[in-house]
């Protein structure tokens, strides 16, 4: 995992078709296997949060993970979309939609009442 991490998650240099295949194989061996705990698999993916081009390729498994502790770095994806990765805002709101906790639910009256034509997509995407 540490390797996975260093050639294709952590790096912006690395090619984004590899960086893709890499998510693809994380969600395989979650599926397929135990060899990685689903924590640990989340842990790597959450290293992609930080690609503003990819970020959106993994917002989506970390809530079908129910990987919750990406909330804060969500809220900020949000609201630092610039148009260039506008585009992220959606499986954001959906995120917050599916997360149980509290403070999510705030975060998304929040984020929703900046960017209601957003909110109004993302439904449809949920």
């Amino acid at each position: 995992m540490p390797v996975v991490e260093d050639l294709f998650l952590k790096t912006a240099e690395a090619d984004e078709a590899e960086t893709m295949a890499a998510i693809v194989a994380l969600e395989f061996v979650d599926e397929q296997t135990t060899a990685i705990s689903r924590e640990r698999l989340s842990e790597g993916l959450r290293h992609v949060l930080s690609r503003r081009a990819m970020a959106d390729l993994v917002i989506r498994r970390l809530a079908k993970w129910k990987d919750w502790s990406a909330l804060p770095r969500m809220v900020e994806l949000f609201k630092t979309a610039d148009r260039r990765n506008m585009f992220v805002r959606a499986p954001v709101i959906n995120y917050l939609r599916a997360c149980p906790l509290p403070e999510a639910k705030t975060q998304l009256q929040e984020l929703e009442k900046m960017d209601p034509a957003v909110a109004e997509r993302a439904k449809l995407l949920f």
